[in-house]
């Protein structure tokens, strides 16, 4: 018996279905489908209804839901009392898209620290899956995100609560527009994000709305590595302002394409759905106070 398998099938009965449920589970069908396989088998009968739709708990699924439940739920929270030493002296700890980590996060903390005092922090930079992926096994406190409502929305996570901490922009950069323009007069050349990272997906989307000729140059996990190929003049990156605001203050990078109005992208902090030790709370209720009270960052404001 595999505890993963229990969250499987709480899962799938909350999304009515399979494709739902892996999407949630940040695994694919294939994986979930055999975890759930595997639980059936430990458990001796079928547990879903798979010819309905949505799909539904057989009677022995609803029999052994309330129990996955609660063996979860108490799982989960020993593993948090349990995990560290004094709650005062703890480390928070922080899972955050690299472009986050290395030009929001810091600026958050400090905002943070101004409240709270000095806080023991750890940050994790990743793409997007990999952030949801740990943050799912329990491997930090909070997870930051991008949320593009206009060209990428997406649900809110299940059986989490989020706070908006900031208001981004994507700008499409470059050295020059000369080291933007692509072989041909009218095709630009792209520094692309590739299809691991959310935000490379909102480029794409963006320059589809837009009909763009374009050719991709280079293509990178890291959206650092793409920052730092615009700088150098490999072509044209869509980059969030808050990243590349000090490199157009200092020439380092221009806006191209300044006919495209900046995409509106933003940043939040979600947190663990079981009870967090007593300064990870102080933490969250910061977090959500910094929210309402209008005091989110807001890196439009900055874009000329």
């Amino acid at each position: 018996m595999d505890i993963n398998w229990l969250r499987d099938l709480i899962e799938v009965q909350a999304q009515g279905s399979f494709s739902k449920a892996a999407s949630a589970r940040h695994v694919s069908l294939s994986a979930l489908s055999r975890r759930i396989q595997m639980l059936e088998a430990w458990a001796e009968h079928p547990l879903i209804d798979r010819s309905s739709y949505p799909v539904r708990l057989t009677l022995a699924g609803q029999d052994l839901l309330p129990v996955a439940q609660a063996v979860t739920g108490q799982i989960d929270q020993v593993r948090m009392r349990l995990r560290g030493v004094a709650a005062e002296s703890k480390q928070i700890r922080f899972l955050a898209p690299n472009s986050v980590a290395v030009a929001l996060f810091p600026r958050l903390l400090s905002l943070l620290q101004q409240v709270l005092g000095p806080l023991r922090v750890s940050v994790t930079p990743g793409n997007f899956n990999e952030v949801m992926q740990r943050f799912n096994h329990g491997e930090a406190d909070f997870a930051l995100y991008y949320l593009c409502r206009t060209f990428m929305p997406r649900e809110t996570f299940s059986k989490t609560v989020s706070a908006l901490v900031a208001r981004d922009a994507l700008l499409p950069v470059a050295r020059s527009a000369k080291t933007a323009r692509g072989s041909k007069a009218d095709q630009w050349k792209v520094i692309m994000l590739d299809d691991t990272s959310y935000l490379g997906r909102v480029a794409r989307a963006v320059m589809l709305h837009h009909d763009l000729n374009y050719e991709i140059g280079v293509t990178a996990p890291q959206i650092l590595a793409i920052h730092q190929f615009a700088v150098e003049g490999a072509g044209l990156a869509w980059l969030p302002a808050s990243l590349v605001e000090e490199d157009l203050a200092r020439g380092r990078l221009t806006r191209v394409l300044t006919e495209i109005k900046p995409v509106a992208i933003e940043t939040y902090v979600v947190r663990q759905s079981a009870p967090l030790e007593l300064a990870h709370e102080r933490v969250w209720e910061s977090l959500q106070e910094y929210g309402h009270s209008r005091r989110i960052m807001d890196f439009t404001k900055r874009i000329a």
